[in-house]
């Protein structure tokens, strides 16, 4: 998705602050309303990111009442998952994050709505089953499992 950086009050969340994890976890529970494929309830596994590699990678903007766990990596920010409510902008959100030399953003979960920008498969050795008597959510959609939920 195409970036242009603007100024934020996005800060970086300590993950050793048992006060910067209770502010993760509210968020947490609002969920990602820019996903239609999310996970809920289970904190833990996101924790589990979030308290050794991915440490300094979580941030809180009060202005938007909002969470974003991304890493800038030179031109591309990395935006593997973001929590808030209903109503907010992700282009704000990504925009106030993104660094001054960033110009797109790669998405870590499958957007709600179509989107200006690329799609590209993924290949890696994930396997996914679908039963074949049952509703079948990929068949017609490009969607993906967010790249935090994996274990």
């Amino acid at each position: 998705m195409p970036v242009s950086p603007r100024a934020g009050d996005f800060r970086k969340l300590d993950m050793d602050s048992a006060d910067d994890v209770a502010l993760l976890r509210h968020y947490y529970e609002k969920s990602n309303p820019f996903s239609p494929l999310r996970v809920e309830h289970n904190f833990g596994l996101l924790m589990f990111y979030c308290s050794a590699f991915m440490k300094h990678f979580v941030y809180y903007s009060a202005k938007n009442e909002a969470v974003v766990i991304a890493m800038q990596n030179g031109p591309v920010l990395i935006c593997f998952d973001l929590f808030c409510d209903v109503g907010k902008s992700l282009s704000t959100l990504v925009n106030e994050l993104a660094d001054d030399h960033v110009y797109q953003a790669i998405l870590g979960f499958t957007p709600s709505e179509d989107r200006l920008g690329e799609y590209e498969k993924i290949e890696g050795e994930d396997i996914l089953f679908v039963y074949d008597q049952k509703e079948n959510l990929f068949k017609d959609r490009k969607l993906m499992f967010p790249l935090l939920a994996h274990a």
